[in-house]
């Protein structure tokens, strides 16, 4: 049955700073970079808010955490707790770092171990999946693809003994392109599945583009187009709803919110819309 989501990037200015995690090419790893954003909802208090909103579930950006070696195991406690009072969903954690492509390997394997250590933490919060970049090569290069299947292929194998799926998008470089989304969930049937952004595919394609990823989908992010006021292109984001509904999506409609408006009033608008989708909700 699909839940209706929020994802805490639409949030972004509520949730306290932002933690970046970013390559360090002299120290040869990822390091994590803060910046400041304001806080008005400790994480702890998101899931209640999210089911007074009448929200089913949440994914949780990294960035909205501690660097993995400042989170203390209490915080740990406190969220788990916070989302399973409010029977809130931890629907993914969203990695939004890696590039599991790269073609030195000490960059490769560096990422690939770093991305390892929030599947765990992402057992330990209690979430079901864990979205990863699938990384930064050329779509065309099928070299870099050999590259970051193998390493999802080793994520999944972990992620399945702890209980959690792996999912790629449609995001940055690699997996820019229908094409390689599909290539690399089915070399990986059943092991890895996607996240369907709807924003992250050109305009002129996006419909055709969407509906040959969706059917290997475990969440959509339901990211509509604005006009400049910030209001929801209606009659688009509904052809997008359809076209989901339309290829036997049920899973996690998350909502991304980017427009001007106040992020709370802009995720309220966006969920009512889906809510009011025909087909978006409705049992499969």
């Amino acid at each position: 049955m699909a839940l209706l989501s929020v994802s805490t990037w639409a949030l972004n200015q509520h949730l306290g700073p932002l933690h970046w995690t970013k390559w360090d090419p002299q120290a040869h790893r990822p390091v994590t970079v803060a910046e400041d954003r304001p806080r008005t909802l400790p994480l702890t208090a998101l899931p209640a808010r999210l089911a007074g909103m009448g929200l089913q579930a949440c994914e949780l950006g990294h960035f909205h955490l501690p660097a993995l070696e400042d989170i203390k195991d209490e915080h740990v406690t406190e969220i788990r707790s916070a989302f399973h009072r409010s029977e809130i969903v931890l629907w993914s954690l969203l990695v939004d770092y890696g590039d599991l492509s790269a073609a030195d390997p000490r960059r490769r394997d560096a990422d690939r171990q770093y991305i390892s250590e929030w599947v765990k933490m992402a057992a330990r919060l209690g979430a079901r999946h864990v979205r990863v970049v699938a990384g930064e090569g050329s779509p065309y290069d099928a070299a870099a693809i050999d590259r970051c299947v193998s390493a999802l292929e080793e994520l999944a194998d972990l992620g399945r003994g702890l209980g959690i799926g792996i999912l790629t998008e449609n995001f940055r470089r690699l997996a820019s392109t229908p094409e390689v989304c599909v290539q690399i969930c089915t070399r990986l049937l059943d092991r890895v599945h996607l996240t369907a952004d709807f924003g992250n595919f050109p305009k002129a394609t996006r419909s055709a583009a969407l509906a040959h990823i969706l059917p290997f989908a475990r969440s959509v992010h339901a990211k509509p187009d604005l006009n400049g006021e910030g209001d929801i292109d209606n009659a688009a984001f509904d052809t997008l709803l359809g076209v989901a509904a339309g290829a036997g999506f049920d899973g996690a409609y998350t909502v991304v919110y980017e427009g001007p408006a106040d992020q709370w009033d802009g995720v309220e608008r966006t969920a009512e819309r889906i809510r009011r989708h025909p087909l978006a909700l409705s049992p499969r």
